[in-house]
């Protein structure tokens, strides 16, 4: 027996960006939203551990100015996708990662401004997250003076009992550490001098 359900058809042209474990769509119908799937066969994808992370803590996510918004799952002619806010600024344009304002500005005052505000709102929030890139963390345009950070990628734990998800000092202490490492990146890569601490 046929199911009515109706598939959401994705083509190449649709593709947003393809990392080493997830693909990521635009979604054709809704210009705010995006569409992931895991390339990890054995379903030990990043994309996995994060909706594992949503659902252990789902009031600090909801509360979160960091996080996109996710909006469940949706069949297509691929399998079954993962819908999540696509972050756009105000004016329609995709929003830029921090790499790409790294490379534009290179160790600016502006950089130094946008990492010292996520520094601050990732621990206000205290989002876990597993490593931090340049490339997992989006500005978000929210007018021409103001804009807020968007966190895209790396959310949650590769483990099976994720401690700091439930204990406050235990996620301070390890976030401070995947902080640390995040910095020393920016460091080796970019050359970053006396960088936010």
């Amino acid at each position: 027996m046929k199911s009515d359900t109706k598939k959401l058809i994705l083509t190449e042209k649709d593709i947003l960006g393809r990392g080493t474990n997830k693909i990521v769509y635009y979604h054709p119908e809704d210009k705010n939203k995006c569409i992931k799937f895991s390339l990890d066969a054995d379903d030990k994808s990043d994309l996995r551990y994060e909706l594992i992370y949503r659902k252990a803590c789902r009031d600090k996510v909801e509360k979160s100015t960091l996080l996109t918004k996710y909006f469940g799952t949706l069949e297509t002619n691929l399998g079954t996708g993962h819908v999540f806010e696509l972050v756009r600024d105000f004016d329609g344009k995709l929003s830029e990662t921090f790499e790409s304002l790294i490379i534009r500005e290179k160790n600016s005052a502006k950089v130094r401004e946008v990492l010292t505000l996520f520094k601050e709102k990732l621990f206000e929030e205290m989002i876990i997250t597993y490593k931090i890139f340049p490339d997992n963390f989006m500005i978000q345009r929210l007018s021409e003076q103001e804009y807020r950070i968007r966190l895209i990628d790396g959310i949650g734990m590769h483990v099976l009992v994720p401690v700091p998800y439930f204990s406050g000092y235990v996620a301070m202490r390890r976030q401070k550490r995947v902080w640390e490492e995040f910095l020393k990146q920016l460091q080796d890569k970019f050359g970053f001098q006396d960088i936010v601490g």
